[in-house]
């Protein structure tokens, strides 16, 4: 759904203004995403990244808060977009606020989840929210038009799509391990052979 001046609103936590945000997995290519999206919908938004390196980037790109571990975030948060699971997710159901939504993207720590159901009784009307790319679109609840408005975004340089690495797609083993083991933020772009 779209408000009249453009911005996205949808049934997890619409509208985005005013609201807090908080993003784990900040310094990669999809928390880099999410943040500047947040931000141009007008969330205040605190990312979570261990890379000190990366947190002047990340406020560039619309980070108002940082912080090096989600046990130093500071909540609540009515939306947190979570991608490392574990002890993480389970934080992060601490943090939520009440009316809140955690959505979860992925478990990049590989680690199961303990919480205690009565932190999130205590929530109110809370929810978590287990995202599934796939299941979205085929539920016809993301498709041709929220694409249409990220590539308005990149076009109008106000969606910035930070590329680290550039190779040739003979070297797709050797960028997998990199990317499985987050050896450096953002995307990679890999190319066919004699485009490059």
């Amino acid at each position: 759904m779209r408000t009249a001046d453009g911005k996205v609103t949808t049934a997890l936590a619409a509208p985005l203004e005013g609201k807090r945000v908080l993003i784990t997995g900040g310094s990669g290519g999809v928390g880099q995403f999410a943040i500047q999206l947040a931000a141009l919908d007008g969330a205040e938004v605190c990312a979570v990244s261990s890379r000190a390196a990366q947190h002047e980037a990340l406020r560039i790109l619309g980070a108002k808060e940082i912080a090096t571990t989600i046990d130093a975030a500071q909540g609540p948060f009515d939306l947190i977009l979570e991608s490392v699971g574990g002890n993480s997710l389970a934080k992060a159901i601490e943090l939520v606020g009440r009316q809140g939504v955690v959505v979860t993207i992925g478990n990049s720590s590989e680690q199961d989840t303990t919480f205690n159901a009565r932190t999130l009784y205590a929530k109110g009307a809370a929810r978590i929210y287990g995202l599934l790319i796939f299941e979205e679109t085929a539920s016809g609840r993301v498709g041709a038009r929220d694409l249409e408005r990220l590539m308005a975004l990149v076009r109008d340089g106000r969606l910035h799509a930070p590329i680290s690495l550039r190779r040739s797609w003979t070297e797709l083993p050797d960028t997998m391990r990199e990317l499985e083991f987050r050896e450096y933020p953002g995307k990679a772009v890999l190319w066919a052979v004699g485009n490059g």
